[in-house]
């Protein structure tokens, strides 16, 4: 059988332009594996120029088509730089896999829950926690962006767990809790997420009658007037 070298789509960019810039996460395409583009995750989430080329495959990828994330050792990072990537993750065509291996911490379990199939090594360990943020500007500005990132965070954290930790889990980190999982934790917390969504997704389905209370039907109730001079 005759193996075809892999394809590197993107290379290590050069010159004082981009010194401020993380390098970009590699990319490749493996023609004899029936067509496989693999993203190479294996540092911290800094900037999403580091996703730059990922995102150009995830957009042009066809049904058709896989895609292989190798999230290696990655101690998660920036939640905006992710959010971008995981835009392109939820609407690509392509079937995705993540390969996990060793520490898989705060936003790369983000990116791991968007997986269509995955992949963990004996060595994986997975850690969540509440983001950190700050605000920066006048006394206003600061106050202004702390409500606002307070809120906000909080919302996405609890839409991206969802089914994954429970309600109480999900508070106790938000209150400061760290949640650390082996690959069979996280293999059986998978199965009870992916339960969890086939129900909702069939209670939403239902007709919108079925979901309708039944009306009760009141008996009305006769009043007779008593005389006002009763027979004796």
């Amino acid at each position: 059988m005759e193996h075809l070298k892999p394809q590197k789509l993107n290379k290590a960019r050069q010159g004082m332009y981009y010194s401020d810039y993380p390098e970009e996460y590699s990319v490749s395409y493996y023609p004899n594996k029936g067509g496989t583009y693999v993203i190479e995750i294996n540092d911290e989430i800094a900037h999403v120029s580091q996703f730059q080329t990922a995102i150009q495959v995830l957009n042009m990828a066809k049904e058709e088509d896989e895609i292989e994330i190798r999230l290696s050792c990655c101690p998660g990072g920036s939640v905006d730089a992710g959010d971008v990537m995981l835009h392109a993750m939820r609407k690509s065509e392509a079937h995705i896999k993540i390969i996990a291996g060793g520490g898989t911490h705060s936003m790369a379990t983000q990116l791991l829950l968007e997986a269509d199939e995955f992949e963990l090594s004996n060595g994986f360990n997975a850690c969540i926690h509440a983001g950190y943020n700050g605000s920066s500007g006048t006394v206003a500005e600061y106050n202004t962006k702390s409500k606002f990132d307070f809120e906000f965070r909080t919302e996405q954290f609890r839409e991206c767990y969802e089914g994954f930790l429970s309600a109480q889990e999900i508070e106790e980190v938000l209150a400061g809790r760290d949640i650390w999982l082996t690959a069979s934790q996280w293999c059986d917390r998978s199965l009870i997420r992916m339960q969890y969504f086939q129900e909702k997704i069939e209670q939403m389905m239902k007709p919108a009658k079925a979901q309708r209370k039944p009306r009760i039907k009141k008996t009305p109730t006769k009043v007779v007037d008593k005389p006002e001079n009763p027979a004796v």
